[in-house]
């Protein structure tokens, strides 16, 4: 499984909230947060939709890392479902 799937999998099987908004680019991002006080970012143009999904960025208490990974159709539909279950703001 490619690492964006991976991420995305493991991100939505144990993530705690999540939080969606609309960045100054035109981004929607997506924001779920790990239990280990992790936040894993996920981002696709505003008027995108499941294919356009990416893993952008964690941050953790101990830093962080920038990703830039696609993510495949089918986890890409969960982030839109989960995205449209989140306010934005």
């Amino acid at each position: 499984m490619p690492l964006g799937d991976e991420l995305t999998q493991s991100a939505l099987e144990t993530g705690t909230h999540a939080g969606c908004r609309i960045t100054g680019d035109d981004r929607l991002q997506l924001a779920i947060h790990l239990p280990d006080d992790g936040v894993l970012h996920f981002e696709r143009p505003w008027t995108g939709g499941p294919s356009d999904w990416r893993v952008a960025e964690f941050l953790s208490p101990g830093g962080g890392c920038l990703f830039d990974e696609p993510i495949g159709y089918d986890h890409g539909q969960a982030l839109d479902l989960l995205a449209a279950k989140r306010a934005v703001e």
